[in-house]
């Protein structure tokens, strides 16, 4: 993380690139997708918004499996935020940010403080998409979704 701190974006993505394959080559599936979490968020920064939802749709897929929810909830934020850098559809941007934060209010998972600020961003490019109707009809519908749910949503956008 301290290479993205840093905007050595080279450095930080060969570093998850290294860790990805170690992760696969043990067989180490949560690993595996903490690595592949980290390089879709690089590649959000790097303008790469549809090379992100392919690695989070992986990570996604691997998370659900294992049935970790607080690791659901940050990968629910990390699609919601390729989704929306993405111009995909900016209302299940936001639910999926509604979801994850009823996850993390479900179990009483606090907010990292790299996770704010990359929560208020998307929020703020979704609002910047929907009327103001839209972001809260869309809003309620997401904190209604069980983390199953979230996921089946993201992995259908």
């Amino acid at each position: 993380w301290m290479y993205e701190e840093l905007g050595d974006f080279e450095r930080a993505r060969a570093v998850h690139e290294g860790n990805l394959g170690r992760a696969r080559a043990l067989a180490n599936r949560q690993f595996e997708a903490q690595s592949l979490g980290a390089l879709a968020s690089l590649a959000i920064e790097q303008g790469k918004p549809e090379d992100a939802l392919s690695m989070m749709k992986d990570a996604l897929r691997i998370d659900r499996d294992r049935g970790t929810a607080i690791q659901i909830a940050l990968d629910l934020v990390r699609f919601a935020r390729a989704l929306a850098y993405a111009h995909r559809c900016h209302a299940d941007a936001a639910r999926l940010l509604s979801c994850a934060e009823a996850i993390r209010d479900e179990t009483g998972a606090g907010t990292l403080p790299y996770l704010a600020r990359s929560i208020e961003d998307t929020l703020s490019v979704i609002r910047a998409h929907l009327d103001a109707g839209a972001f809260a009809a869309a809003w309620e519908d997401g904190k209604a979704l069980s983390a199953d749910e979230g996921v089946e949503l993201a992995l259908t956008s």
